[in-house]
């Protein structure tokens, strides 16, 4: 690993501006480490026992994985890899809180409102631009946030399934999507429950949709009832009745793939 010397000319100012873009946001954010390359932000972050407050970047991620064991595509440099730790707290909350985050930066790079698909997929036109992933330890959460910026081209199995902001008609330098997640992230976690529902509920793609979800091994289909960050994803089942599906250990089947050189996927 490379931490702050960096040998790709587009990182060798981004730890400056960085650290002026936490100190404007304070809290939860205390300092930045840089990485040229690394295999996973969320592995530097476990295997350095970083502390809350802490924002891990790479410029490239060659070994990421996504939620619940699945891969992701190695895009070199252009995306956007980092992950911040926090305090543990309920993984539901959590979540909803990063979706928000995460959809608030997208929207103020894109100029338009966003689709969050539970629990972790940020999509434009039913393509993924951004996807979250979030690992609890005893004491620490580990948010990890992937945003594909300057992809032209996608493998075969992904053109129909990943976006970039280029893609979109929005050239844009990977240090400025980096500031506007710090500023979104800022605001989204501070926000108390109420709010955190009606920002979600704004960008909010799966309810009233009839859907498949996989948990703990089997498979429910059936309509959305509702998704909040008290109770998870409420579905309603004709085989079960309603099923009350938690973010942390659940996965949408709406053909969701893998999207980024640095973001946690389904």
């Amino acid at each position: 690993m490379k931490e702050s010397v960096i040998r790709n000319p587009e990182i060798n100012g981004w730890p400056d501006v960085l650290e002026r873009a936490v100190e404007e946001v304070g809290s939860p954010f205390r300092h930045v480490r840089v990485f040229a390359e690394t295999d996973s932000t969320q592995d530097v972050a476990r295997r350095e026992r970083a502390e809350p407050g802490t924002l891990i970047v790479a410029g490239r991620q060659t070994r990421g994985r996504g939620r619940l064991g699945s891969a992701w595509a190695d895009t070199a440099s252009d995306g956007v890899a980092m992950t911040l730790i926090l305090p543990r707290e309920p993984g539901e909350r959590l979540a909803f809180a990063a979706a928000v985050g995460v959809a608030r930066a997208a929207e103020s790079c894109l100029g338009r409102r966003i689709t969050i698909k539970w629990p972790n997929d940020i999509l434009v036109d039913r393509r993924k631009l951004a996807g979250i992933l979030i690992e609890q330890t005893d004491t620490r959460a580990l948010l990890g946030i992937g945003f594909n910026v300057a992809q032209t081209a996608w493998p075969d199995d992904l053109t129909d399934k990943a976006v970039s902001l280029t893609q979109l008609g929005v050239p844009i330098l990977r240090i400025e999507v980096m500031c506007e997640l710090i500023r979104a992230l800022g605001d989204s976690l501070a926000l108390d429950t109420e709010a955190l529902m009606q920002d979600y509920a704004e960008r909010d793609g799966l309810t009233g949709r009839t859907i498949r979800v996989q948990h703990e091994g089997r498979t429910y289909e059936g309509r959305v009832a509702t998704v909040n960050p008290r109770d998870g994803l409420l579905l309603e089942t004709e085989r079960d009745g309603t099923v009350h599906l938690p973010a942390m250990t659940s996965r949408t089947d709406l053909g969701s793939g893998v999207v980024r050189n640095s973001a946690p996927v389904d």
